[in-house]
């Protein structure tokens, strides 16, 4: 069975920020198979990463 949790939140990015580095291990102590999406807009482009596993370090650049 899939089951799906989607969080929407939204942020102002400073135009000075080059890269975003993250760690997104929510409710992986749960569902440690599961696969998190977190996806970054700025003018108009959508960043992705694809985060499995909790600790593990991912880092979007935002050129």
């Amino acid at each position: 069975m899939h089951r799906f949790l989607w969080v929407y939140s939204e942020s102002p990015i400073p135009e000075t920020l080059t890269a975003l580095k993250l760690q997104h291990g929510a409710m992986h102590d749960i569902w440690p198979e599961q696969v998190n999406l977190v996806n970054v807009e700025r003018n108009g482009v959508v960043k992705r990463a694809s985060c499995t596993g909790g600790g593990t370090e991912y880092t979007i650049t935002l050129n």
